[in-house]
């Protein structure tokens, strides 16, 4: 091996910068395809988060409506045309519950829970009716119709418990 001429030394520098960037794009590459999984992550946290959280309002909602009824009730003083607000306000709940897209929420909790939910209240809503009619004709509600009622509030340490542990 003889000495090195000028065009040697430019041959070598090449070669050592045209490894020097072939590992530089592939650290580049590196980098952006883990920005990339991390932002795709957070987006999806935060899908997960929204369709929980409207999952929760939904309930909320409904439970507000539920036991404003069921204090009415117990009072004896609740009117049919009030009844009728309240099965429409339920109603629309259970509805929306029915329509919501189960594959965006965060876990199979909340899958379950929605689809709880929803039944739950498409038997709570001709309690609500039955009762009113019970209590206009016979001036008192069943016992066992209150207790079926309450079955639908008996779900908030379900959703409490819910919302604290399977937070996305």
């Amino acid at each position: 091996m003889g000495s090195w001429h000028r065009g040697d030394w430019f041959s070598f520098f090449q070669a050592v910068g045209s490894v020097l960037a072939i590992l530089a794009a592939g650290a580049i590459a590196s980098y952006q395809g883990g920005a990339a999984r991390k932002l795709a992550r957070e987006q999806r946290a935060e899908r997960d988060g929204v369709a929980a959280a409207s999952l929760f309002a939904i309930y909320d909602y409904a439970l507000s409506i539920s036991t404003h009824v069921q204090e009415r009730l117990r009072a004896k003083n609740f009117p049919i045309a009030e009844c009728a607000n309240a099965k429409k306000i339920l109603a629309r709940s259970r509805d929306h519950l029915a329509n919501f897209p189960l594959h965006e929420l965060p876990s199979e909790s909340h899958v379950k829970l929605a689809v709880m939910l929803e039944a739950q209240l498409s038997m709570h809503i001709p309690g609500i009716e039955e009762a009113a009619k019970q209590l206009a004709s016979r001036g008192d509600v069943d016992s066992n119709l209150m207790d079926s009622l309450q079955s639908f509030v008996d779900l908030n340490d379900q959703i409490e418990i819910l919302k604290r542990t399977a937070r996305p």
